[in-house]
């Protein structure tokens, strides 16, 4: 929810419109619901993932479905996880956030 938090109001400086999907349209029913989502968002479009497994999962539904990656939506990931970005073959973008404890 801070990261959330954090992106919403860089937006807002920005003058940019924010919404936001759950984790689950982008992952069940073949991502049906994402993709209707991303169908009605206009082009080009920034998506900020929850972390870099689900920057993965959406990066995979765009391939599916010919979406034109960074083009048309660019792809934020956190947490900077090597292993997943070398299976990730479309540009896209993962942010390190240190952990404070």
């Amino acid at each position: 929810r801070q990261r959330q938090a954090g992106f919403v109001r860089a937006l807002e400086r920005q003058g940019t419109q924010f919404s936001s999907i759950p984790q689950a349209d982008v992952l069940l029913n073949g991502g049906r619901a994402f993709r209707g989502w991303l169908d009605r968002t206009p082009k080009p479009a920034g998506l900020l993932a929850a972390d870099d497994y689900l920057a993965r999962k959406i990066a995979q539904r765009c391939v599916d479905w010919e979406v034109d990656v960074p083009r048309d939506v660019l792809i934020l990931g956190i947490n900077k996880l090597d292993l997943i970005a070398d299976f990730i073959f479309l540009s896209r973008i993962s942010i390190l956030v240190p952990f404070l404890f």
